[in-house]
C-alpha cells in the first residue's frame, strides 16, 4: 500500500514539474482548486489549468474565467486581458448582466495593475452604468472605488476618499460571493492611502475591520486562496506598528511589530512594510540584517534583478547613509540604479512577448485575409484578361494607373509617417530620461543645492515651464491619461500645478500647438500603434481604444497628422480596405 502511495506520490510531482496534464488524478483537476493553490502552489494551479484545458469538461467562459483569474493574481496581466476579452465576447456572458459586470470588474483591476488610467477609467464608466440600470449596489460598490482611486492618483484627495469610503460602506452591507475578498483589498488600499496622508487615527480604524475580516472564519467565498488571510495579517501588524509609533503609541507599536516577526519569514518579499517603523527609530541594524538574509535568499534563486531586489537595495542604501557609511551606501545606490535599469529593460521586452503570445492569432488571421485578397484580385485580372472586352480594358487600366499615383503618394506619405513616429519615438524617450533624472535628483537623500540661476526672469520662466511640461507629458503618456475621451483642460492643469493660461503658454513653449492639438497628436499616434497592432480592428474601435470621442474628430486630427485619413493609412500601409 505504501509503495502504490509513494509512485502515486511521485507520479504527480513528475507531472506538474513537466506540465503533463495527463499525470493529474481526476481529484485534483477542478476549478475550485486553482483557485486554492494559486498563492500557495502557482505551478500546481497552472498544472491544473492546462489539464482543464485538455480534458476539455468545463465550459469556455468557465475556463477563460479562472485562467484569466491565474495570470491576473501572478502578475501576468496582458495574458489575464485576452482571457477576460473573450469573455466579453462569449454569449453566455453577455446575455448576463451580473456575469458581465463582473468581467468589467476584471477589466479594471487589469488595467489598475498596468497603470493605464484611461483604458481603467472607461472601463469604470461602463460598470457603473451598468451597475445603475441594473440596481447591482454590489457592483455599483467596485466601480465607486476605483473612481475613488482614480480621483485620488490625480490629485482629489477629497473625492477620492468619499467615493472610497462611500463604496465601502455599500460593499459592507451586501451579500455579495466575493464580498470579503474585496474588502480585504479596499481597506489595503485605503490604510496606505491614510498613512501617506499621516491620518494615523482613520487608519488605525481602518486596520481593526480589515484584521477583523481576516481573522473571521466567513466561509461565503465561492473559492478559498490559502494562506490570503495570513498576507492581510502582516500587512495589518505592520501598517499598525508605523501608526501607532507615529500617534506617540511606543508600546503598542512594539507589540505589533513583534506580532509581525512571528511571521515575517512568510510572504517575506512584504517585509518593506515594517521598514518605515525601523526608519522611524533608527534601527539601522535590524534593517540591514533583516533586508540582506532576504538579498541572500534571492541570490542563491538567481533572483537578482525584480522589484523585490530593488526594494532591498534602496532600503539597504538608506540604512547604510544614515549609519554614515557613504562607501557602502554609494555603492547601493548604484546598484539600486543598475537594478531599475535593467527592470525597465527587461519589461519592456516582457511586456512585447506577452503583446506577441496575445496578438499572434490576430495575425495568423490577417495573414490568411491578405491571401485571400491576394487571390481575389488574381482571379480579377483573369477575369478582365478572357473578357476580351477593349473598353472594359481600357477602363481597367486607367483605374489602375489611377490606383497605382494614388498608391504611390500615400506611400509616400505612410514613409513619412514612419519617420515622424520614430522621431517622436526617440523625442519621448529623451523627455522620458529627463523627466526621470529630475525627479531622480528630487528623491536624492541629501541633494546637492541647486546652481545659481543665471539669464533673465523670461529665461527662468521658460525653463521652468519646460521642467513642468516634461512632468506633465510623461505623466500623461505614462499612464495613458488622453485615453479618456474627456480628458482636457481641467485634468492638465491640476496635473501641472497651475492655472488654465500659464497651461496654454507652456503647452505652446514646448508643442508649438494649441491643447486640442497637442492631446489630438497624441492620440493619433496612439491610433498608429493600435492599427499596427491589431489589424482586425474596425476604425470606430480603433478611434474609441485612443480616446476620440468619435469618428469625425478621429479623422480629421489623423489626416492633419499625417496627410491621410485613416482608412487611407491602413489601405496603404496593412493593404487592409474594410473599415
Amino acid at each position: 500500500m505504501e509503495k502504490h502511495a509513494l509512485l502515486l506520490v511521485l507520479a504527480l510531482a513528475l507531472g506538474i514539474a513537466t506540465g503533463r496534464a495527463e499525470a493529474l488524478p481526476d481529484s485534483l483537476v477542478s476549478i475550485d482548486n486553482v483557485y486554492e493553490y494559486t498563492f500557495a502552489d502557482p505551478a500546481r494551479a497552472e498544472a491544473i489549468l492546462d489539464a482543464l484545458r485538455d480534458r476539455q469538461r468545463q465550459p469556455d467562459a468557465d475556463l477563460d474565467r479562472a485562467e484569466g483569474d491565474f495570470y491576473f493574481n501572478t502578475g501576468r496581466y496582458y495574458h489575464a486581458l485576452d482571457n477576460y476579452a473573450r469573455l466579453l465576447e462569449n454569449k453566455t456572458i453577455l446575455d448576463d448582466d451580473t456575469l458581465h459586470m463582473e468581467t468589467l470588474h476584471r477589466m479594471i483591476s487589469c488595467y489598475d495593475g498596468l497603470h493605464r488610467v484611461g483604458r481603467q477609467t472607461h472601463y469604470v464608466r461602463l460598470l457603473l452604468a451598468e451597475a445603475e440600470r441594473c440596481g447591482n449596489e454590489a457592483m455599483q460598490s467596485v466601480a465607486l472605488f476605483n473612481m475613488g482611486k482614480i480621483l485620488y492618483n490625480q490629485g482629489l484627495k477629497d473625492e477620492g476618499y468619499r467615493d472610497m469610503q462611500q463604496a465601502i460602506d455599500i460593499m459592507e452591507q451586501s451579500d455579495y460571493i466575493y464580498k470579503y475578498d474585496n474588502l480585504r483589498y479596499n481597506y489595503n488600499v485605503l490604510v496606505i492611502f491614510l498613512e501617506e496622508d499621516q491620518r494615523y487615527e482613520e487608519e488605525l480604524r481602518v486596520l481593526d475591520r480589515l484584521e477583523a475580516i481576516a481573522t473571521a472564519s466567513t466561509g461565503d467565498e465561492q473559492y478559498d486562496m490559502q494562506l490570503l488571510d495570513d498576507k492581510a495579517l502582516k500587512s495589518v501588524y505592520a501598517h499598525r506598528a508605523v501608526a501607532l509609533n507615529r500617534l506617540g503609541r511606543t508600546g503598542e507599536a512594539e507589540a505589533a511589530y513583534q506580532r509581525f516577526l512571528k511571521i515575517a519569514d512568510m510572504f517575506s518579499r512584504d517585509n518593506y512594510l515594517i521598514m518605515p517603523y525601523l526608519f522611524d527609530l533608527h534601527r539601522y541594524d535590524d534593517i540591514i540584517r533583516m533586508n540582506r538574509r532576504r538579498e541572500q535568499a534571492y541570490r542563491k534563486t538567481g533572483d537578482t534583478i525584480s522589484y523585490h531586489m530593488r526594494t532591498i537595495k534602496r532600503s539597504l542604501a538608506h540604512a547604510y547613509w544614515a549609519k554614515g557609511d557613504w562607501r557602502t551606501a554609494a555603492g547601493l545606490y548604484a546598484d539600486l540604479a543598475s537594478i531599475t535599469d535593467s527592470i525597465k529593460e527587461r519589461e519592456q521586452q516582457s511586456a512585447a512577448v506577452e503583446l506577441a503570445a496575445v496578438y499572434d492569432l490576430h495575425e495568423k488571421n490577417q495573414r490568411i485575409m491578405e491571401q485571400e485578397a491576394a487571390l481575389k484580385r488574381r482571379t480579377l485580372l483573369a477575369l478582365s484578361l478572357t473578357a476580351g472586352s477593349l473598353l472594359l480594358g481600357v477602363l481597367l487600366v486607367v483605374a489602375w494607373v489611377s490606383r497605382h499615383r494614388i498608391g504611390e503618394r500615400n506611400e509616400a506619405l505612410v514613409a513619412k509617417v514612419d519617420d515622424l513616429m520614430q522621431a517622436e519615438s526617440l523625442l519621448q524617450a529623451e523627455r522620458a530620461a529627463r523627466a526621470e533624472l529630475e525627479d531622480k535628483l528630487a528623491r536624492m537623500p541629501h541633494p546637492a543645492p541647486a546652481p545659481p540661476a543665471t539669464g533673465t526672469d523670461a529665461d527662468a520662466r521658460r525653463q521652468e515651464n519646460r521642467a513642468l511640461f516634461l512632468r506633465m507629458d510623461a505623466e500623461v503618456r505614462e499612464h495613458e491619461l488622453y485615453i479618456d475621451p474627456d480628458f482636457g483642460r481641467d485634468q492638465l492643469t491640476r496635473l501641472a500645478g497651475v492655472d488654465k493660461n500659464r497651461l496654454a503658454e507652456i503647452i505652446r513653449e514646448n508643442t508649438s500647438s494649441h491643447l486640442s492639438d497637442y492631446l489630438n497628436n497624441i492620440r493619433v499616434a496612439h491610433a498608429i500603434g493600435v492599427m499596427r497592432h491589431n489589424a482586425h480592428y474596425a476604425l470606430h474601435a480603433v478611434a474609441s481604444e485612443s480616446g476620440f470621442g468619435n469618428m469625425t474628430t478621429f479623422t480629421n486630427a489623423f489626416k492633419r497628422y499625417t496627410g491621410l485619413t485613416p482608412a487611407q493609412y491602413r489601405k496603404a500601409k496593412l493593404g487592409k480596405t474594410d473599415a
